[in-house]
């Protein structure tokens, strides 16, 4: 078993600073989310956004295939992989 490092929380001083507007360095082009979807097949995956995960798996499920998804504590981006229902039912340890 992969050994973890544990830690203890902090208490600092600070009060919370004002709302920006977010900013990005990469946007997706426009209806590339959908074309995506619409096209991906069983045992291919996608990276993309977390604000985007949330659509494309509604895309991908309502076509009647299966989203896994992956994504680490504090990433910005995961993973979407498609699978068909049947290779679900044969991997129930994913």
């Amino acid at each position: 078993m992969k050994q973890v490092n544990q830690y203890v929380p902090e208490i600092k001083e600070g009060l919370p600073p004002s709302r920006v507007k977010t900013t990005y360095h990469k946007k997706m082009v426009e209806g590339e989310l959908i074309q995506i979807a619409e096209r991906i097949g069983h045992g291919q995956f996608v990276e993309i956004s977390a604000g985007s995960l949330g659509k494309f798996r509604q895309i991908v499920e309502s076509r009647g295939l299966k989203t896994i998804c992956r994504r680490g504590q504090g990433e910005s981006r995961g993973t979407v992989f498609v699978v068909t229902q049947e290779w679900l039912r044969q991997h129930p340890d994913v």
